[in-house]
């Protein structure tokens, strides 16, 4: 018979999974940032969407970059929960590690977007064909 081995503590195979997420979450939400990739747009005057690198007119692409981040997420939650499973103990430096590597992507992000919003120039849109100011 033989024996079964150690499997790692729910509590810290949730620990990996969620640290794991994380991470994923911040990078699918501000890659798009650095390479062309396609994000759902909304265009909220028109009520339509669009899924395109840049916008055509006046659009938000928060609610796709969620989206990308929720996908991620998952992804890495699965991924790194069945990886962990395989392991029997999370030493305290791979704990910190993995720690110290969530905080860093989200201060990243953080400052990436408080940077580019601050530098932001806003460009207005043209006014619709036929308009008669009142």
């Amino acid at each position: 018979m033989s024996e079964a081995r150690p499997r790692m503590p729910r509590g810290d195979v949730a620990f990996v999974a969620m640290r794991a997420g994380t991470i994923a979450f911040v990078v699918a939400f501000v890659a798009p940032f650095f390479t062309p990739l396609r994000v759902p747009w909304y265009y909220p005057v028109e009520r339509r969407w669009a899924f395109e690198i840049r916008p055509t007119g006046l659009a938000m692409d928060f609610y796709g970059r969620i989206v990308l981040g929720v996908i991620g997420w998952s992804i890495a939650v699965i991924v790194a929960t069945l990886i962990a499973r395989r392991f029997a103990t999370l030493g305290a430096r791979t704990r910190g590690l993995l720690l110290a590597w969530a905080i860093t992507a989200l201060v990243f992000a953080m400052f990436y977007f408080a940077w580019t919003l601050y530098h932001r120039v806003p460009m207005p849109v043209s006014l619709p064909p036929g308009y008669m100011p009142r």
